[in-house]
């Protein structure tokens, strides 16, 4: 990993002004489609389909969870199930809802969306990730999903003030979680990280979340947390 770069004069005053600057990472809540788990759930995708009554339970757990905090900005994936996640945070926390294509989860095109995911639909999947340039038919590479992910966070972490919410898709939480980990560098993480982005991504578990906060120049995961299917929390910290 690459050393923290030198801070300006004027991004030491900006932090010490606006105070502390933390962003929490959320995966939106269990859809029609999620099951159980690999061999239960439907790939969603591109898919635009809408939470679960699990799903608004789970949505509606993350709500009183983060009551406390007041959100200036919550960007969502634009498809139903994020949003409407974020319109269940807004109710207790504020914010202006920002929608963004860019937060979607991978495209798989219709060869895959919609199928169970069995061995042999998980194993495609990860040729996929291992052949990153190329494109299921209908979607695009998974080259192309990292960037797309990267480019749309990016701007949001550069600009967050205060506390800001982002509400994706489980690979979307995973790949922003490496890229953070590997210091806000694409590079970096695509060498350090290889086996990380190729694993199933389920760190965080529907309606769950991870907080990430500004540290001297430098972000740093802080927490996150789980519910079972009961609701129960599992809670942990995430260190740096």
């Amino acid at each position: 990993m690459k050393p923290p770069e030198a801070r300006s004069l004027r991004d030491i005053i900006e932090e010490a002004y606006h105070g502390e600057v933390s962003v929490y990472l959320i995966r939106h809540g269990a859809t029609t489609m999620n099951r159980g788990g690999a061999g239960k759930d439907l790939i969603r995708g591109w898919q635009d389909v809408p939470l679960s009554k699990l799903g608004i339970e789970q949505a509606g757990r993350l709500a009183e969870d983060l009551a406390d905090c007041k959100f200036k900005e919550i960007h969502a994936s634009d498809l139903i199930r994020t949003e409407k996640t974020a319109e269940i945070l807004q109710e207790a926390t504020g914010g202006e809802i920002i929608p963004l294509e860019g937060l979607r989860s991978w495209n798989l095109g219709p060869e895959f969306e919609g199928k169970l995911t069995n061995p042999k639909i998980i194993k495609e999947i990860e040729r996929l990730v291992e052949h990153d340039y190329e494109a299921p038919e209908g979607g695009e590479s998974f080259s192309d999903f990292v960037e797309r992910v990267e480019a749309c966070a990016r701007p949001i972490f550069d600009g967050a003030k205060g506390e800001t919410a982002i509400v994706t898709h489980g690979r979307c939480v995973q790949i922003i979680s490496l890229w953070i980990a590997a210091g806000c560098d694409l590079d970096c993480m695509r060498r350090d990280y290889a086996l990380e982005l190729a694993s199933e991504p389920d760190s965080i578990s529907p309606g769950g979340y991870l907080e990430l906060k500004k540290i001297d120049g430098r972000w740093r995961a802080m927490e996150e947390e789980n519910y079972d299917a009961e609701g129960v929390t599992d809670k942990a910290v995430a260190g740096s």
